[in-house]
């Protein structure tokens, strides 16, 4: 459930580089709001259980967020790219 945002981190981890875009944006329904997919999982809170172990797992470059009506988890990938010697523009 957060599997791309770990993989993201494993890129910074484990690659001579990569590219991040963090400007592009789409709209789309609430998380969980739609049926199929995942919904299930958000109504047992599952996301909050990713959350918990994404944040874990990822210290001290991650902490959790409250939401609206979830916790997420935000990931300093900027700063934690830095810390392993990342060029970072």
């Amino acid at each position: 459930m957060k599997e791309d945002r770990d993989f993201c981190m494993q890129a910074i981890q484990h690659s001579d580089g990569i590219i991040i875009d963090l400007w592009s944006w789409f709209n789309c329904p609430g998380v969980g709001s739609n049926t199929g997919g995942l919904q299930g999982l958000y109504q047992q809170q599952r996301d909050h259980e990713a959350s918990l172990r994404l944040a874990d797992e990822w210290a001290p470059w991650a902490k959790l967020v409250k939401k609206t009506n979830r916790v997420d988890c935000k990931l300093d990938l900027a700063g934690f790219a830095k810390s392993l010697g990342r060029t970072v523009k």
